[in-house]
C-alpha cells in the first residue's frame, strides 16, 4: 500500500497517511491546495492542488505519474452505486412520556414536626404598671399575645401572676402546634391521595389509549403520507454571517495641564511665575509621556485585534469552506439518489424502501423493523418483517385506584382478548407493509410483494431463543390498491390473499416463507 507525506505551509511534515485518509482530509478540511504531498517512497515534493482528482468534484480520483502516482480509490462511488446520506432531521417519532416523581411516597410526620415547631411564633410578656386611665396598679399586670399564622388565630392573656401567664401562653401554643401538625399532615395525607389518583387516571388513559392505537395500526398507517420527506435529506442550511468584536476605540487624551498666567502678585513676587513654569514644564513632559503611552497602547490593541480578527476570519472561511463543501455534496448525493431511483436502480429501489419503513409510525410499544430485498426479474419487493412477540405487547386496559394504600393496581385483559389482540395487530402490520410497498413505488417496477413476519421468541422446550417465520403473504399491486384497506377486516383480508398462517398466531407456529429474502 502507497503511504504519503505531508508538508503544510509552514514547512512542518506529517505522516505517514494512505490515500483514503488525503481524502478524507480534503473533505474536512484540514488538506489544502497549498500544502505539498510526496509519496514515502519517492524525494519529489509535489502541490497538493496539483494532483488531478485530489481536489476534483467528479466521481472519480486519478493522478498522472508526473503529479504523485496517486492511486484511484476503489471504494469511490460510482454511477452503478447508490448512497443516500441520513436524513438531517430523525425519523424518531417524539415520545410523549413524561417521568414524573414518585408521589405515593409516604408522609413524614416527624419533619413537619420539626417545621412547624421551628417556624412557630415565640411570645414576648409585657408588663404593665399603670391602669389604662394612668393609674398607678398596686400590682403589675402581665399581658401575653399568643398568635398562630397557619391557623390565623390569637388569644391575649392578662395576669398578675408572672408564672402562671408564661405556663398558660406555652400551653395555648403548644396546643395550637399540635392541632396545627395534625392539620397539615391531614392536608398532606389529602394532597397525596389527589395526586396519586391523578396519577391512576392518567396511567388508565395511557393504557387505552396504547391499546387503542394497536387496534388502530392499520387505520393510521393509512392515514399517513408514504413515502419519504426529501426535505428531511436535502441540506438548506444557510452558513451564519461572520461576527467579531468592534475594533477598540481610542481613549480620551488625559488632561493637559494649564499654562501659569501673570498676575500682580506674580509681577511684584516674579519668583512664583517661575516656580509655576517650572512645575508646568514638569507636568507637560509627563504629560506628553502619558499621551504617548497611551496611544503606544492603543496601537498594540489594534494590532492585536487586527490579528485575531485575521485569524478569526481564516477560520470562519475553513469552516464555511467545510460546510459548503459537505452541504454540496450532501445534496448531490440525495440528488444523485434520486436520479438513481428515477431510472429504477435496483438498490436504489432497496434502499428508498428502507428509509419509507424507517419514517413509517408505528405504536412505541408495537416495535417493528424491515429488511427489504428485490428480484428485478418478477419485479417482486421481499420484505422481512421483525414483529414483537406476544410478551411484549401490553395487555393493562385499566388502572384500579385504592384510596386506603393509594395504589394504582392494573386491570389486565383475558389471555383469549390478548390473544386476539396479538393476532390482529400482526395482520394489520403485513397489510400495512404491503400497502406501503405498492404506495411508495410505482408500476414499471414493483409488480408484486412478499411480507414475510418474523418473530423472536423462547422456546420452553429448549431454553433458547428461537425465531421463526409466522406468516408469510403475497399479494400484487393491483389488488392491494383496488382495496380499502382503512375498512377491512384483517383476517379476512389476510385469507383473501391467500397468505400462509399456522394456528393462532400468538403460538408462533412456523410457516414456511412464500419467497425467501435472499435476492441481493
Amino acid at each position: 500500500m502507497a503511504l504519503y507525506l505531508i508538508k503544510d505551509e509552514s514547512g512542518r511534515e506529517y505522516g505517514p497517511f494512505t490515500a483514503n485518509q488525503l481524502r478524507n482530509f480534503v473533505s474536512t478540511g484540514k488538506l489544502r491546495t497549498s500544502f505539498h504531498i510526496r509519496s514515502t517512497d519517492k524525494s519529489t515534493w509535489h502541490s497538493a492542488g496539483s494532483i488531478k482528482g485530489l481536489f476534483a468534484t467528479s466521481d472519480s480520483i486519478e493522478a498522472s505519474p508526473g503529479e504523485g502516482d496517486f492511486p484511484k480509490d476503489d471504494s469511490a462511488r460510482t454511477g452503478e452505486t447508490v448512497y443516500l446520506p441520513p436524513p438531517l432531521v430523525s425519523h424518531e417519532q417524539p415520545t410523549d412520556e413524561i417521568i414524573e416523581p414518585d408521589l405515593v411516597e409516604g408522609i413524614d410526620e416527624d419533619a413537619i414536626a420539626v417545621e412547624t415547631r421551628t417556624a412557630a411564633l415565640s411570645f414576648a410578656v409585657q408588663r404593665e404598671d399603670h391602669t389604662p386611665a394612668g393609674n398607678l396598679r398596686t400590682q403589675p399586670m402581665f399581658v401575653v399575645v399568643v398568635r398562630n399564622e397557619y391557623l390565623k388565630k390569637s388569644k391575649t392573656f392578662r395576669k398578675t401572676d408572672f408564672h402562671e401567664i408564661v405556663a398558660a401562653a406555652h400551653d395555648q401554643r403548644e396546643k395550637w402546634i399540635a392541632q396545627e401538625i395534625k392539620e397539615k399532615v391531614a392536608a398532606q395525607r389529602a394532597r397525596l391521595v389527589e395526586l396519586s389518583e391523578k396519577r391512576a387516571a392518567d396511567l388508565a388513559r395511557d393504557a387505552n389509549e396504547t391499546v387503542s392505537a394497536i387496534k388502530n395500526l392499520l387505520r393510521d398507517g393509512l392515514r399517513a403520507s408514504p413515502g419519504i420527506d426529501w426535505n428531511r435529506y436535502y441540506d438548506h442550511r444557510e452558513f451564519p454571517i461572520f461576527e467579531f468584536e468592534p475594533e477598540p476605540t481610542k481613549p480620551s487624551a488625559p488632561f493637559r495641564p494649564s499654562q501659569p498666567q501673570p498676575n500682580l502678585l506674580k509681577s511684584v513676587l516674579p519668583f512664583l511665575l517661575e516656580k509655576e513654569k517650572k512645575e508646568y514644564e514638569r507636568d507637560i513632559k509627563f504629560w506628553e509621556a502619558q499621551c504617548k503611552r497611551n496611544e503606544e497602547q492603543w496601537q498594540r490593541m489594534r494590532e492585536d485585534w487586527a490579528q485575531r480578527r485575521q485569524a478569526a476570519t481564516v477560520h470562519y472561511q475553513m469552516s464555511r469552506d467545510i460546510f459548503l463543501r459537505e452541504k454540496s455534496q450532501r445534496n448531490r448525493d440525495v440528488q444523485l439518489f434520486r436520479d438513481q431511483l428515477t431510472k429504477g436502480n435496483t438498490q436504489a429501489l432497496v434502499r428508498f424502501l428502507e428509509e419509507c419503513f424507517a419514517a413509517s409510525v408505528y405504536p412505541k410499544t408495537f416495535r417493528v423493523s424491515h429488511v427489504v430485498t428485490y428480484d428485478p426479474a418478477s419485479l417482486t419487493v421481499v420484505v422481512d418483517l421483525t414483529l414483537p412477540n406476544r410478551e411484549d405487547m401490553p395487555d393493562i386496559i385499566d388502572f384500579r385506584f385504592i384510596k386506603t394504600t393509594r395504589e394504582a393496581l392494573p386491570i389486565r385483559m383475558k389471555p383469549k382478548d390478548h390473544e386476539s389482540l396479538y393476532d390482529d395487530a400482526i395482520k394489520q402490520a403485513v397489510i400495512l407493509t404491503l400497502s406501503d410497498v405498492f404506495r411508495t413505488t410505482d408500476a414499471a417496477q414493483v409488480g408484486g410483494a412478499v411480507v414475510n413476519g418474523w418473530v423472536t421468541y423462547l422456546d420452553r422446550a429448549t431454553g433458547l431463543d428461537k425465531t421463526s417465520c409466522i406468516i408469510s403473504v403475497s399479494a400484487d399491486r393491483e389488488k392491494i390498491l383496488a382495496m380499502d384497506l382503512s375498512r377491512v377486516d384483517p383476517s379476512h383480508c389476510i385469507a383473501s390473499l391467500k397468505g400462509l398462517i399456522a394456528g393462532p398466531l400468538a403460538q408462533v407456529a412456523p410457516v414456511k416463507p412464500i419467497l425467501l429474502n435472499t435476492c441481493i
